[in-house]
Parts: C-alpha cells; sequence; structure tokens
C-alpha cells in the first residue's frame, strides 16, 4: 500500500476569549477549538485522518492544498439600522477575515470562514468589489442584519491564521479495496433488532431487592437460562430487569451484556417467505458465540404471535424453542398471570424452556415506600416536592379508583408527570392530586375529596331536571351516590350495579346518559350494547373475544376507557351463555379476553335495561300510566318478574333494580318544555345569535301529536325534530330567517306558524310580548 504526502491549510481564527477555533480548507467536515496553534493542529490532523479514508481518489485531489500559501485580507462593510429599529441608531462597521488566492492562474478566489462564504471572479479588482456585496447578502440571508446581538457574534472572530501542514496517506489499489471489502464482518443482527441496555441510563427501581436477586442468581449459573416473568400490568416487570442492569456489577455480573428488541423488531421488515426464519437463525448462531448476551423481548404473547400466518402456525417464540433448550440464546420475556394461561392452552412446551420468576404487587405499607423514594429522589433533581397528606391522597385514590392497573405502575406515572408538570418551588398539595386525578378519568372532585360535601337536594333537582316523571328512579339514584360518597361500596366489583326496569320510553336510557354525565363529566362516555344482537351461542366469542375474534366487542371498549358507563340494553334477550359473563362482571368487576387481556370494570357503573314484566303488568305495559295501579305494586310486580327470570347468583349481584314508571300525560308537558330548550342550545341557533321563543298554543299541539301510550316520550321527540327542528333549518337555508332574527312558533288555523323578527333590539322582551299576546 503505497503511502502519499498531502498538503494541508489549517486556519485558525483568534476569539475574543483567547481561545482558537480551527478547520481545514476544504475540509468543512472538520472543526476544534483549543488554546493554542500546536494543540489545534494536532486535534485537525486526527480528524483528516478519519476522514480521508471514507474519500474517493478523485475527491481527494480536488481537495489537495494550494501551491501557494493564501493570503489572508480584512474586508470592512458598513451595516445602516433597519428601519422602526429604536435600539440600532448608528450604522455599524463589522471587519471580517478572508482568504484570497489565484486559482491556477486563470481566475481569483475568496472565503470568508465566519460567514462560510466562497466567492469567485476573474480578476482580482473584481473580486475586491464582489466579496463585501457578497457578505452583505449572507449576513441578510442569515437574517442578522435585524439586530445587534446576531452581530455581536460575527466580531468574536479577530484575526485569521493559515498554518499549513503536511501528512502521509495510504491508499489502497482497486484490488486491495475489493479484498477489504471482502474481509468485513457480517453484518450483526443483534444491532439491527435490538440496542445495549445501558447501566447508567437504568432509572433505580425501589423495593425490589428479592426479584432482582432471583433473577441474578439464575443468569450467574453456568448454563445459560431463559426466563418468564409473571405478574400483574405494571407491577414492575420491566423495572425489575432495568434494575437488574443497573446493579449488575454488585451482583457478580460484569460480564453480562443486556440488550432489549420486540417482536415487532426481530421480524420488522421480513414479508418474505422464510425470511424472519433466517433472521432468528442468523440471531441464535451470533449469540451463540456470545454466552455473555441476554436479551429482553417484553411481551411473550407478542413474540408468539409474530411470525404466524398463512400456513405456518408458529411464532418466533416457538422458534426460538430449541436454540433456548440448547443453550445458544438467553432472553428474558414478560406476561400476566391471564397471558400465562393463554400461553400454556397454545403451547403448552414452550414454558418448559423457560424459567418462571414470580413478580407480585408490593403490599401497602411497600407500595406507600415506594412512591416516598420516587418523589424524594425526583425532589432531588430540583423538581417539585409532595406535601406528606398530598402522598397520602395519592396512595389511596389510587387503590380505590386505579384498580385496572396494579401497583406500583399507574400510580408512579401519575407521581412522576404531576412533579415535572408542577414549578420546582412550589409543593404540591392533596387538592392538586385530586385535580389531576379527577381530570384525567373524569370522576367528580366532590366524590374523591372526603372533605367536599354533597348537598342531597341540589343533586336531587338537577337529576330530575334531567329525567322527568321518574321522581323514585331519581331517589334511588341519589342514594345511591351518598353511599358511594360515604365509601359504602364494595371495591372488589363496579361501583354500581343497576338494573333499569320499565316500559319503553320512559327516560332508562336517559337517566344512563345522566349518570355518565355527573360521574364523567360527559354524557357520552357510554358502552352502549343492544344485547338482543347477542341471542346466538357464539354471543360470548363476539362479547370477549374467540379464536377467530381476538377482541372483544364488550372487553376492548372498557380496556380503552375503564372509566364509563356499560349500557347493556334488553339484556333478557341475550343468549343464557351471557349471564355467565355477566356474573363475572357483577361478581369480581373484570374479564379476561380470548388473548388475555384484563378488562376493569371496577371503576365503571355497569347498567341493564329490560322490559320483563311490562306485558304482563296491564295497561301499565303502555308508556303512560294507569293512575288504578299504585307504583308500589308495579314496583313488586317488576321485581318478582326479574326475580323467576334471573338465577339467584346473579339476581343478588344486582345493587339496585330502579324501576321505572309509566308517564303521567302531564308529565309530557314539562318533557316538552325541556326538548325545545334543548333546540335552543344547538350550534345552528346559538352561532346564529337567534332566539326561538314557542308559545303555549305551540307546546300543547306537539304534545298532542307527540302522544303515543304504546312509546311514552320518544314519539314526542320525534315530533319535535320534525315539526320544529327541521322547519327552523328549511327557513334558515332559504334566508326567511337571519342572524340575530327572534323566531316566535304558534298555532294558527290548527297547524304551527313561524314568524321572523328581523334586527331586533331586545329580543328577551320582545320573546316576552309575542308569548303573552
Amino acid at each position: 500500500m503505497p503511502k502519499f504526502p498531502f498538503q494541508f491549510h489549517a486556519l485558525l481564527s483568534e476569539l475574543e476569549n483567547e481561545t482558537l477555533q480551527g478547520e481545514v480548507l476544504f475540509f468543512p467536515e472538520s472543526s476544534a477549538f483549543g488554546k493554542n496553534q500546536a494543540a489545534l493542529r494536532h486535534q485537525l490532523a486526527r480528524q483528516i485522518k478519519q476522514i480521508l479514508p471514507d474519500l474517493p481518489p478523485k475527491d481527494l485531489w480536488r481537495r489537495r492544498a494550494l501551491a501557494e500559501l493564501p493570503i489572508v485580507q480584512p474586508v470592512s462593510i458598513e451595516l445602516k439600522p433597519p428601519k422602526k429599529q429604536i435600539l440600532w441608531q448608528e450604522p455599524v462597521a463589522l471587519t471580517f477575515q478572508t482568504l484570497v488566492w489565484r486559482h491556477a492562474d486563470l481566475s481569483w478566489l475568496a472565503y470568508v470562514p465566519a460567514l462560510g462564504v466562497e466567492v469567485f471572479a476573474d480578476t482580482e479588482t473584481e473580486l475586491a468589489e464582489r466579496v463585501p456585496k457578497q457578505i452583505l447578502f449572507a449576513l441578510k440571508r442569515k437574517r442578522m442584519t435585524e439586530g445587534l446581538a446576531s452581530l455581536v457574534l460575527m466580531e468574536r472572530h479577530r484575526r485569521l491564521h493559515v498554518m499549513p501542514f503536511r501528512e502521509e496517506i495510504t491508499l489502497l489499489t482497486p484490488k486491495e479495496i475489493e479484498k477489504a471489502e471482502g474481509e468485513q464482518k457480517p453484518k450483526s443482527t443483534l444491532k439491527e433488532i435490538g440496542h445495549r441496555l445501558n447501566p447508567r441510563r437504568m432509572s433505580p427501581a425501589y423495593e425490589m431487592e428479592t426479584t432482582v436477586k432471583h433473577l441474578a442468581d439464575l443468569f450467574s449459573g453456568a448454563d445459560r437460562r431463559s426466563v418468564l416473568l409473571v405478574g400483574p400490568s405494571g407491577v414492575g416487570k420491566t423495572a425489575a430487569v432495568h434494575e437488574l442492569v443497573r446493579t449488575k456489577d454488585q451482583h457478580g455480573l460484569e460480564s453480562k451484556d443486556f440488550w432489549a428488541s420486540s417482536g415487532a423488531r426481530l421480524v420488522g421488515g421480513t414479508s418474505g417467505f422464510g425470511m424472519w426464519q433466517e433472521r432468528c437463525q442468523q440471531l441464535c448462531e451470533e449469540t451463540k458465540q456470545r454466552p455473555e448476551v441476554v436479551l429482553h423481548f417484553g411481551s411473550l404473547l407478542e413474540l408468539m404471535e409474530v411470525g404466524r400466518g398463512g400456513c405456518s402456525g408458529q411464532g418466533a417464540a416457538d422458534f426460538l424453542r430449541t436454540p433456548m433448550d440448547r443453550g445458544e440464546i438467553a432472553i428474558i420475556v414478560e406476561c400476566t398471570p391471564e397471558q400465562r394461561d393463554v400461553v400454556e392452552r397454545q403451547s403448552p412446551g414452550l414454558l418448559y424452556s423457560l424459567t418462571e420468576v414470580r413478580v407480585v404487587e408490593p403490599s401497602q405499607e411497600v407500595g406507600r415506600t415506594i412512591l416516598k423514594s420516587v418523589a424524594q429522589a425526583a425532589s432531588k433533581r430540583g423538581q417539585a416536592e409532595f406535601e406528606p397528606n398530598a402522598l397520602d391522597k395519592l396512595d389511596r385514590i389510587h387503590r380505590r379508583y386505579a384498580t385496572y392497573s396494579v401497583y406500583p405502575g399507574r400510580p408512579l406515572r401519575f407521581l412522576t408527570n404531576l412533579q415535572q408538570d408542577a414549578p420546582a418551588d412550589q409543593k404540591i398539595v392533596a387538592s392538586e392530586v385530586i385535580g389531576q386525578f379527577s381530570r384525567e378519568t373524569g370522576l367528580p372532585t366532590t366524590l374523591l375529596d372526603e372533605s367536599q360535601s354533597l348537598d342531597l337536594t341540589k343533586l336531587r333537582d338537577w337529576f330530575g331536571g334531567r329525567v322527568i316523571g321518574q321522581p323514585q328512579a331519581v331517589d334511588l339514584i341519589v342514594d345511591l351516590i351518598a353511599s358511594i360518597k360515604a365509601g359504602m361500596t364494595q371495591p372488589e366489583r363496579p361501583i354500581a350495579s343497576l338494573l333499569f326496569i320499565g316500559p319503553t320510553g320512559v327516560g332508562k336510557t336517559e337517566m344512563a346518559k345522566t349518570i355518565a354525565e355527573f360521574f364523567y363529566q360527559d354524557r357520552h362516555r357510554l358502552v352502549r350494547i343492544d344485547m338482543s344482537e347477542y341471542a346466538d351461542p357464539f354471543a360470548v366469542d363476539r362479547l370477549i373475544g374467540g379464536r377467530f375474534q381476538k377482541e372483544g366487542v364488550l372487553t376492548s371498549q372498557v380496556r380503552d376507557q375503564p372509566f364509563g358507563v356499560v349500557l347493556l340494553d334488553e339484556f333478557e334477550k341475550a343468549d343464557p351463555s351471557v349471564f355467565d359473563v355477566l356474573l363475572q362482571v357483577l361478581g369480581e368487576g373484570r374479564l379476561t379476553d380470548a388473548a388475555g387481556q384484563l378488562a376493569d370494570f371496577r371503576n365503571a357503573i355497569v347498567i341493564m335495561t329490560s322490559n320483563l314484566g311490562v306485558e304482563t303488568s296491564g295497561k301499565a305495559g303502555f308508556g303512560f300510566r294507569d293512575v288504578t295501579q299504585s307504583h308500589e305494586f308495579l314496583k313488586q310486580h317488576f321485581i318478582e318478574e326479574v326475580q323467576k327470570f334471573l338465577r339467584p347468583e346473579l339476581y343478588n349481584r344486582i345493587d339496585r333494580i330502579v324501576d321505572f314508571a309509566a308517564l303521567e300525560q302531564e308529565t309530557l308537558h314539562r318533557i316538552a318544555h325541556r326538548q325545545l330548550e334543548l333546540v335552543k342550545q344547538r350550534d345552528g341557533i346559538q352561532y346564529r345569535g337567534v332566539t326561538l321563543a314557542v308559545g303555549e298554543g305551540a307546546k300543547e299541539l306537539l304534545v298532542s301529536e307527540g302522544y303515543d301510550p304504546a312509546y311514552g316520550a320518544r314519539p314526542l321527540k320525534r315530533v319535535i325534530q320534525h315539526r320544529v327542528v327541521d322547519r327552523l333549518a328549511l327557513e334558515i337555508l332559504d334566508g326567511r330567517i337571519r342572524d340575530g332574527d327572534t323566531v316566535v312558533v304558534d298555532v294558527r288555523d290548527g297547524d304551527l306558524v313561524f314568524s321572523s323578527i328581523q334586527d331586533a333590539d331586545d329580543d328577551a322582551a320582545r320573546e316576552d310580548e309575542l308569548l303573552a299576546a
């Protein structure tokens, strides 16, 4: 391999703080700082040696230094202050150190290192004219002429020196290049599918010494072992692995090299037939030569699923089973106890290749210690501190309402986010914990904060204003809320399990939406399932997932949003096998789907609706009340019918049976008034500033047309939609109702009449006047 001497020119700029900044002419990749010229030249030479091997010979020739040393010339320009600049009033003179040289006796070149500007000209005189203009253009392009602060930075370059130096470089012949490329090491599959876990970057895990010691003992032996961590989601399985990596030197595992990957990364980009199997084989061959490597793959179920499809039922986990048994690869995978059952059903032999380590949920005392330790560690890093009672409140509120994630996962994430968002100079108090939890879950602070009183009278009026004509049902719901507020409910079951029973169209669905609005601040946070669609033998598979449908309709929605109302309409029409699922939901507050994923119902309110007993209740089967039948009589009738239909164990798990009475006719007037008030709140009315006034005669007409004993209040809503809302929409689109108008709806000749009054100065007064007339 021949060696060639190569000439370079180092450009050294003196800065205002007596330091030097340097680069190599024609090598913009190089850059260095130093205190003296010798040290700076040494840094630049070392960089050049790293850059040159990657450059083709043609590029090397173009970058070689000039035969003559460039001349350093100062170039001065004057900048006038921009318009409307108060702080900059006088012109500013700037001087830039510029390199000038003649190229091949044909042209002249200039280079301004401070700006990275290159200028070309045919003559030296022309170059001297162009350089100041190009400097000015460069300053404007970089928006440096708009303020003095950016110009001050330009003055840091006080003086420029050119220092030539020579280095010997080795150039490979084409044959030698081809030979070197053939001798290159094969690409590492390990680096392709994963990344090394750096002990210094691992966050500490508290109170996990026993689990970490168990893992360390397993990896200390002579045989390579693969480990399965089994524990609920959020208990700290991954944290235990990271703590092992962080403290590996303390456990005598200095030689172990821990890596992280996943099933998706393992097979990513392998779309062709047999490609992911080939990658797994290459990985095993590499880890076989590197016995110190331990791979953390995360989810075992994901590792089992990736690669399956087509005619192959084998996933990546099953493929790795034989190399694990032979000690060619050591992995760490995780799963929940429910997922372990799925693994045992689908691939029982896989569990024999893994050593199980159980990660259990910490006790209450240990959980509080973990929270305290994490909070104190964060405050030492400059984050906000917690008041002691705030940490206690965080602990209690999560133990009651964050049951879908075991300790300490969810509380730790909540604590960390709260500390990061809070100002460092303020202490976090209990009210902030309650407020943040309420914003995340939707639960009202009235239920979360023991210090806040609950006004039952106002609450009863609030529910009664939304669910009209059902005072007994409202009283039952208010009593239930009082019981929840007092902490008298069972934490291992849903917040409430209710059965709404009564005729159609009397407010059962409206009550469910109102409950969602009170408990979760959103009347649409409601999972509504028509159980009449689940009357076939495969209904359970569709609800919680099955062999051919991994995601269940019910479990997936509850898992996505555990805080909400689950409304099961006409539950009695479902297949009997569905009642076994309901028994588990109401009794244990949780369900496991076909994929082993847990859906937690303990923060939900489960409401079932039914028409049981309506047909046999005589005239009460209609949506309007027969005054000859008392409410107590009908209530007892409905309860008896429910008891006949349900098994005792399911009946006993229902917290309250809420009976809805048939509506009295006068109640329909109040419902009509409320529905019309809701019409006034619609966007099309509010945005246009339209005032809607509906006369009593119009209301009477709407009620008479909407009266249908068989369907309760629902026909009235349809009449208002058709007769009022649709008509308003047409009037607005036709331009007969304009922004700011007052629209009066009244009766004339037995029909509704819409009158529009434009440019009203006082809409409220005019509305009262017209209605009085």
